[in-house]
């Protein structure tokens, strides 16, 4: 798989097409069945956090589903009240603040409608966000700095924040996950990145630094739709 991937950008989209295609049917056959997250000390999640390397001055990049959350008794503030706690005032706390915009084509729309005829309304405060309820409360946090680039956006907390955002728009080469990009400054700052009940396998949106930033055997048109 690997090797094919390399060599070929189109198995990598069709492989991840039809993927997301079988996902997206579970999905649906499963809406209606109701589950309770467990319950659970989220002191313990803390704790082995603190086994694998986070410490106070850590740059935490933090991927969550609260709905596996809830289990623990906290409100998502209150989560991002003891995550804070455990980095510190001197490290930084960021989360992927992806955004829903009711403009963009959904499904096989997707590959069918000319993007360059979609125009999307981004307001960095009040566009729906999609990644869940934590970012969605970091977002409302005094203080929290928000990324101005509309395509898998972040939003982050302390001292590396503002840093992380600053050069998003600059550059010849604007891309999501480019040199200029919170995600690109992640990987150089060495974040951390955790699942906090969700799978990283589907959810590490840092990967896509590295098709982004560095050279690799396909051009770019081969790559992106813009």
């Amino acid at each position: 798989y690997n090797k094919l991937a390399v060599v070929s950008p189109y198995f990598e989209v069709i492989n991840r097409h039809l993927y997301w295609k079988v996902i997206a049917r579970f999905k649906k056959m499963g809406q209606h069945s109701a589950s309770e997250a467990c319950e659970f000390d989220f002191t313990e999640v803390l704790n082995f956090l603190k086994e694998h390397g986070v410490k106070k001055g850590s740059l935490l990049v933090v991927h969550s589903s609260y709905d596996a959350l809830r289990g623990c008794g906290l409100s998502p503030d209150e989560i991002i009240d003891r995550l804070l706690d455990m980095v510190g005032p001197e490290g930084t706390l960021a989360m992927p603040a992806m955004r829903k915009y009711k403009e963009e084509p959904e499904g096989e729309d997707r590959l069918r409608v000319p993007l360059e005829e979609v125009v999307c309304a981004y307001n960095t405060r009040t566009t729906p966000i999609k990644t869940g309820m934590l970012p969605f409360a970091l977002t409302r946090r005094k203080g929290s700095c928000v990324s101005r680039f509309p395509i898998d956006t972040m939003v982050a907390i302390g001292p590396l924040a503002g840093e992380m955002m600053k050069h998003e728009l600059e550059g010849n080469h604007l891309a999501p996950h480019g040199v200029q990009s919170s995600w690109k400054f992640c990987l150089d700052y060495k974040a951390i990145v955790v699942g906090l009940g969700v799978e990283l396998t589907h959810h590490n949106s840092i990967l896509h630094v590295a098709e982004e930033s560095f050279e690799w055997p396909w051009n770019e048109d081969e790559w992106y739709r813009k």
